[in-house]
């Protein structure tokens, strides 16, 4: 016969075994996240690096040219969406911050899971595109 100890014994261990058996959640992202797309290196940086959802977040986008050299003078629009829903993508123009960086905000839109972040860059009269899945907003 199983006493109420016992069962509550029971239990705890099941518990315990359950939990540790639960997937992990995705890591948020370590470092920057980059990238090189025909000599344009887009170095993106997410605040706070663990997104979440309906919050909102800041993106900023460091470029370099080929030689290093910060790139200044370009126009950049910054995109999120999301890989597990069909749904517009949040978009904003990023803001020009001086040495190469842009900023914008994004905000998730109250979808969590797996995201893409894409920077679109117009400059010198061409168009450059990079592009950052694995974004996991919780």
């Amino acid at each position: 016969m199983l006493t109420m100890g016992k069962l509550v014994g029971v239990m705890t261990v099941l518990l315990a075994v359950l939990t540790a058996c639960a997937p992990a959640e995705p890591a948020a992202p370590a470092g920057p996240l980059v990238q090189t797309v025909e000599g344009i290196t887009f170095t993106v940086s997410l605040s706070p690096s663990q997104l979440l959802s309906r919050e909102s977040a800041t993106v900023e986008i460091r470029l370099s040219g080929a030689e290093g050299q910060p790139i200044n003078d370009g126009r950049m629009v910054v995109s999120m969406e999301s890989k597990g829903h069909a749904m517009t993508p949040n978009v904003a123009a990023a803001e020009p911050k001086g040495n190469g960086v842009y900023q914008a905000t994004l905000k998730p839109a109250g979808m969590t899971g797996e995201h893409v972040i894409s920077a679109d860059l117009q400059w010198q009269g061409r168009s450059y595109r990079a592009t950052f899945g694995g974004i996991n907003v919780r």
